[in-house]
């Protein structure tokens, strides 16, 4: 028997059959495309990996563990500028009609790369950023939201 999930309490979801073919059918009804994208931000090419169906935009674009690389960032934050930004939503061009978000430690030991280096590559574009989630113990980790 499957016990009820308690969303108060950390733990694991397991994913079964049933719950895929839930969650399928829920973006299905709701009308939501997902798309995944890995490798070289520089190589990320927007007019072959978006195709023509799309105005090159997101709605939302989600991000993890990707902001360790100092000479990445330039790249990224270019690439998250232009594809998810008021300017270039496919709804009205409102500030809060996307959500860009990026998930990452603090500092990344050994590369030298982490938040602050981020934030600063950010705002050197004319970017804004909020902290949405924060945790200070063990590895120091951010949740920030990129606002255009």
């Amino acid at each position: 028997m499957t016990q009820p999930i308690d969303s108060t309490t950390p733990g694991e979801l397991e994913i079964t059959p049933e719950l895929k073919t839930a969650f399928i059918s829920s973006l299905k009804s709701r009308n939501i495309t997902l798309r995944f994208f890995s490798g070289s931000w520089g190589a990320f090419d927007l007019n072959t990996t978006m195709g023509s169906d799309v105005a090159n935009s997101y709605n939302v674009s989600l991000t993890s563990e990707t902001i360790y690389c100092l000479d990445s960032l330039p790249l990224l934050v270019k690439l998250m500028r232009s594809t998810c930004s008021p300017s270039r939503t496919l709804y009205s061009p409102e500030e809060g009609d996307y959500l860009c978000l990026v998930a990452a430690k603090v500092l990344y030991f050994g590369v030298n790369g982490g938040v602050p280096d981020f934030e600063n590559a950010v705002r050197k574009v004319g970017g804004r950023l909020e902290t949405v989630l924060e945790r200070k113990v063990g590895v120091g980790r951010k949740v920030l939201r990129v606002l255009w």
